[in-house]
Order: C-alpha cells, then sequence, then structure tokens
C-alpha cells in the first residue's frame, strides 16, 4: 500500500513538474509576443508623430502662404482702387 501511494505521489510530482514547464514555455513565448508587439506600436507611435509633425509644418507653410497672398491681394486692390 505504501509503495502504490509513493508511486501515485510520483507520478503527481511529474504530471506537476510537466505542467510548470508547459506554463513556462507558454509564458515565455506570451512575454516574448508582447514585446514584439510593444516595440511595434512603439515604432507605430513614432511614425505617427513624424508624420503628424510633417503634416503641421505643412499646414504652418501653407497658411503663411496663403496669409501673403491674400495681403498681396489685398494691396493690388488697394493700389488698383487707389489709382
Amino acid at each position: 500500500m505504501v509503495n502504490y501511494l509513493m508511486d501515485q505521489i510520483n507520478s503527481f510530482e511529474k504530471m506537476l513538474y510537466n505542467e510548470s514547464k508547459r506554463n513556462k514555455s507558454y509564458f515565455e513565448t506570451d512575454k516574448e509576443r508582447i514585446s514584439k508587439l510593444e516595440t511595434a506600436l512603439r515604432l507605430s507611435e513614432d511614425n505617427f508623430n513624424a508624420y503628424n509633425n510633417e503634416l503641421a509644418n505643412k499646414l504652418t507653410l501653407l497658411e503663411s502662404r496663403l496669409a501673403r497672398e491674400e495681403k498681396a491681394k489685398l494691396d493690388l486692390r488697394e493700389k488698383v482702387y487707389h489709382v
């Protein structure tokens, strides 16, 4: 009877050890996937920020050009009507 119980305990310990190894493997795989996703997310955020800054700079440039053109148009009108 004692031998039977010892065998059962050993069998249970082996099962727990194997389950622990499998869970550790899953954990490591998930940890690696999360790390890759975080890296990809950071890269996407950096690309988005760079693109957003580029668009903001272009918008500022276009607004500046528009203001100069509006001023030139007003100056031209003033010259035409005051001549």
